[in-house]
C-alpha cells in the first residue's frame, strides 16, 4: 500500500509509513475542509451521486478560494528514528525520518571508509565506561582476569570425609572400650582383702539407685514388608530408695530389713502411636514395702522364708558382696572369677522393665577411700545368657554388653556407690527380622 502522503509503498497493514514516518491512516495532505464546500483534488464532487455542479454561494457568504500549497507540501507531524522526539517535517521529503539535531550527527557523504566520522550523540556521550574517542557507543570490555587457583569443593568434601571417618572411629572405639572401673583404677590401692556382710547395728544406709533407660521395640507388622516399625519409644528415669537396717544375725545368714519406695521421675516418647508420658509401663512404680531380708554367707540376698528378692523392687541392684559372688577368705587384688548377677536390664514387649540373672566377669581392682570411708573396687563386664529366650520369651538371639564399676564398704560389705552401663537387645530372627526389643541406659547408685 502507498502513503497518502509522500506515495511511497509500504508493507501492507503498516501503521507508519518507513519513508516519511508520517501516519498511514491520515487523510493525505492535498485534502482540504472548507467551512461550506468540500472540495476534492482533480475536481471530484463532494456527492458521487449528485449531477448537478454545486450551487453558486449567495453574496453574503463568499466562499474562500484555497491557499496555494507550499513547494514541498504542508508540515507534517513525525517521528525522529535516533532520538524518537516529534518534529515538523514536509509532505515531500525523502528518506528515513531525522530530527533536524539527529541529522547534523549522520555520515558525511563521501566520507574516506578507513576513517570514522562519525560523531557520538550526546545522550550517549554521558554514559559511563564509554570512551567518546573511539567513535562507537560500545562500552569497552573490562578485561577478565583468570586465576589459577586449586577447587576448593572435592578438597572440603574429601576433608569432610576423612574427618567423619576418623570420627566415627574413635567414637566407635570409645564406645566399645569405655569401662566405669577406669575412673577409680588411679586411687584404687592393690591390697588383699576380705569380703563379709556384716552390717552396722546402730546405722540405717540410705541408698538411692536412679535408673536411665531407653526402651524400645521394633517389629515387622505385615508379611509383606521389608523392615520394622518402632511401636515403642521410651525415654524413662526411675528412682528406687532403699533405708537398710541391720535386724539380727540368723543361722542362715544376716537378716536386715529394707524400706523401699520406687517411683517414675521422667517418662517421655511414644507408646502405641500414642504419647508415652503417661503410659504406665514401669512396673514398680508408686510401689512402697518394708522387706525383711536375709543374706546367705554365699547366696545372692534373699526375702525371708525362702522366696527370692525382686531387684529393683525390693532390693537395690547387688546390694552387698554376695550378690555379686565375692568368694570368701582374703581375696588378692587382680582376681577374676564369673558369676550370674541379677540386673534390672531387660524389658517387655510392652516396656515393662525386668530382673534377669546375666552371666558376668567381675574382678577385684583394691581398694580406696571416698569421704573418708575405705571402700572395695570391683569391675563387672556381662555378657548375653546361655539362652535369648531368657531375655525374653520366643526370642532367638540376643546382644549383651554391660559395663560397671562397684564399690561396696570394706567394713560392713553393703553398697556405697556403683555406675553401670548396659546395652540390651533380644530378637527373633527368622530370616528376617520379625521382632526386635532393645535397652539402653546407666544405673546409678549412691549412698546418701
Amino acid at each position: 500500500m502507498d502513503c497518502p502522503h509522500c506515495h511511497e509503498e509500504n508493507l501492507v497493514g503498516s501503521k507508519l509509513c518507513a519513508s516519511c514516518g508520517t501516519s498511514m491512516m491520515s487523510a493525505p495532505p492535498e485534502f482540504v475542509v472548507s467551512p461550506t464546500v468540500t472540495q476534492f483534488p482533480q475536481g471530484i464532487p463532494a456527492r458521487i451521486d449528485d449531477a448537478q455542479p454545486a450551487p453558486t454561494p449567495m453574496p453574503s457568504a463568499p466562499v474562500a478560494a484555497p491557499a496555494a500549497p507550499a513547494a514541498h507540501g504542508p508540515p507534517l507531524q513525525a517521528f525522529c528514528r535516533v532520538c524518537m522526539e516529534g518534529f515538523a517535517r514536509t509532505a515531500g521529503e525523502k528518506g528515513l525520518p531525522l530530527c533536524p539535531t539527529c541529522r547534523q550527527f549522520a555520515p558525511v557523504p563521501g566520507g574516506d571508509a578507513t576513517k570514522n566520522e562519525v560523531q557520538l550523540h550526546p545522550a550517549t556521550q554521558a554514559q559511563p565506561g564509554v570512551d567518546p574517542r573511539a567513535g562507537s557507543a560500545i562500552r569497552r570490555v573490562k578485561p577478565v582476569q583468570r586465576r589459577v587457583t586449586l577447587r576448593v569443593g572435592p578438597v572440603v568434601a574429601v576433608l569432610g570425609l576423612a574427618i567423619g571417618v576418623i570420627g566415627m572411629g574413635v567414637v566407635t572405639f570409645v564406645g566399645r572400650e569405655t569401662d566405669p572401673a577406669a575412673a577409680y583404677l588411679a586411687d584404687a590401692r592393690p591390697e588383699p582383702a576380705t569380703f563379709a556382710v556384716t552390717p552396722t547395728e546402730t546405722e540405717v544406709v540410705r541408698l538411692e539407685s536412679t535408673l536411665t533407660l531407653g526402651l524400645v521395640r521394633e517389629m515387622t507388622r505385615a508379611n509383606f514388608a521389608n523392615q520394622t516399625e518402632k511401636v515403642l519409644n521410651l525415654r524413662q528415669t526411675t528412682v528406687q530408695t532403699a533405708d537398710v537396717a541391720w535386724v539380727r544375725d540368723d543361722p542362715r545368714g544376716v537378716v536386715i530389713d529394707a524400706a523401699v519406695e520406687c517411683r517414675v521421675a521422667v517418662q517421655t516418647g511414644s507408646a502405641g502411636g500414642t504419647d508415652g508420658r503417661d503410659a504406665r509401663v514401669h512396673p514398680w512404680d508408686g510401689h512402697r514395702a518394708t522387706a525383711r531380708l536375709v543374706v546367705p554367707a554365699a547366696a545372692a540376698t534373699q526375702v525371708l522364708g525362702g522366696d527370692a528378692a525382686v531387684v529393683g523392687r525390693d532390693v537395690v541392684p547387688c546390694l552387698t558382696v554376695r550378690d555379686i559372688g565375692a568368694p570368701s577368705g582374703s581375696v588378692a587384688a587382680g582376681a577374676t572369677w564369673r558369676a550370674t548377677v541379677m540386673l534390672p536390664f531387660a524389658m517387655s514387649r510392652e516396656g515393662a522393665i525386668r530382673a534377669v540373672s546375666f552371666p558376668c566377669e567381675l574382678t577385684y581392682h583394691g581398694n580406696l577411700r571416698r569421704s573418708g570411708v575405705k571402700m572395695n573396687l570391683f569391675g563387672l563386664r556381662g555378657t548375653v545368657p546361655a539362652h535369648p529366650s531368657h531375655l525374653l520369651d520366643e526370642m532367638n538371639r540376643a546382644g549383651v554388653k554391660i559395663r560397671g564399676a562397684l564399690l561396696f564398704d570394706a567394713t560392713t560389705g553393703l553398697l556405697a556407690q556403683a555406675n553401670l552401663t548396659a546395652d540390651v537387645s533380644a530378637w527373633l530372627d527368622r530370616g528376617r527380622i520379625e521382632d526386635l526389643v532393645h535397652l539402653t541406659g546407666t544405673l546409678d547408685v549412691k549412698r546418701r
